[in-house]
């Protein structure tokens, strides 16, 4: 199986040649892993200015080690591709025919995409400053996590502004007593911040560097622009155990 050429901030992994009886699937790693996947990545100090898979780079193998990958049918992530797009020009939003056939589908390792996780275009990730757009389908949710201190930088601070629809962000803080979004079904136990901030289109938020955060979208889903510092996905930290940073299509 040939390794598949993709934009910048993605890594394809090729697989050994499936046995008789056996799959081959295909790994798309937006830079970044969960630190259990690639512990190499981390046991040096993780290199800030990584542009690939820290840890397991040149590997050209799936991780090991015993964790489990839930796998997206490819017609599914084709699925959710095109209907990334039809809310970006609900929104109107103007992509490039290449950042439509190269929208994120991440899952975060879960294979719960209706629920968890979200759709995304990285415009732009340099040394200084990164910007993105995110499609939530409806209900849909980021999980939460933080961006910790890497060497001399305190993490990732991020704006999330809204385009279309509403966004219940919940970050540290005095809980909300009724609040608009509750975490997916069977994962309460990962969710541990529940201040609640509403965004709709044109509003805005700033996350600080370190900040325990999760957002999830209203009935009607939500398209939301995000500005940051670098992003550094293998570095980010996710309070739910069984997320890893990779998706993977069979």
């Amino acid at each position: 199986m040939e390794a598949q050429a993709y934009p910048s901030h993605f890594v394809g992994l090729s697989l050994p040649d499936a046995g008789e009886g056996e799959s081959t699937v295909l790994v798309i790693v937006n830079r970044a892993c969960s630190g259990r996947l690639c512990p190499s990545g981390r046991a040096g100090g993780l290199a800030r200015r990584s542009r690939d898979w820290v840890g397991c780079r040149g590997s050209g193998r799936a991780p090991t080690g015993g964790e489990s990958l839930q796998v997206i049918e490819s017609a599914q992530l084709e699925a959710a591709r095109q209907r990334a797009c039809e809310y970006f020009e609900l929104a109107g939003i103007v992509i490039t025919a290449e950042e439509r056939a190269n929208i994120e589908e991440a899952d975060f390792g879960l294979g719960e995409l209706g629920t968890t996780g979200l759709e995304l275009v990285v415009y732009v990730n340099t040394r200084r400053v990164c910007a993105k757009e995110l499609v939530l389908f409806p209900r849909q949710t980021c999980p939460e996590h933080r961006h910790p201190p890497i060497g001399d930088s305190p993490g990732k601070e991020e704006t999330f502004r809204v385009r279309m629809g509403t966004v219940y962000l919940n970050v540290e803080g005095e809980p909300t007593s009724s609040p608009g979004a509750k975490p997916p079904s069977g994962r309460k136990a990962a969710y541990s911040v529940f201040h609640e901030i509403v965004l709709g289109p044109g509003e805005q938020y700033t996350i600080w560097p370190n900040t325990l955060h999760w957002f999830q979208s209203g009935d009607d889903g939500a398209v939301v622009s995000e500005f940051s510092t670098e992003s550094v996905d293998e570095a980010d930290v996710f309070t739910d155990p069984d997320i890893q940073r990779v998706t993977v299509v069979g």
